[in-house]
């Protein structure tokens, strides 16, 4: 067996030369700690409202706080989904493709692209 990487995290295996079965390592180090540090971005900004509120903060600092919270999940929304795109519909039957992701047709990648968008601009 061996393995060879490929872009974004991924590698290809295969058990004997000919036979190549792409699967996915793992997400790539730099687009996960990426995301993590979007995700604790956001919990810090939202525990930071709950504890403006037990202090009884002014309300209008307490609302920047909750936009800020806002706009830290935004960002995060934004990475993920250009994650997807790159590995999921862009990287469609390529070797950067996730393993989880469905096989679809091309209307079928766009229409699950414009519902996310849909309920992520909500």
């Amino acid at each position: 067996m061996f393995a060879t990487d490929t872009p974004g995290g991924y590698y290809r295996r295969s058990e004997t030369p000919g036979t190549q079965q792409w699967t996915k390592a793992a997400m790539d180090d730099k687009t996960q700690r990426n995301l993590k540090t979007r995700v604790n971005r956001a919990a810090g900004q939202v525990a930071g409202v709950g504890r403006m509120i037990d202090e009884d903060k002014y309300c209008v600092d307490i609302l920047h706080q909750i936009s800020a919270a806002h706009s830290a999940l935004d960002s995060l929304g934004v990475a993920q989904l250009s994650a997807h795109l790159e590995s999921s519909v862009l990287g469609q039957r390529t070797e950067t493709a996730h393993e989880s992701a469905k096989s679809m047709s091309r209307e079928q990648l766009l229409a699950e692209v414009r519902s996310v968008l849909v309920n992520f601009l909500k």
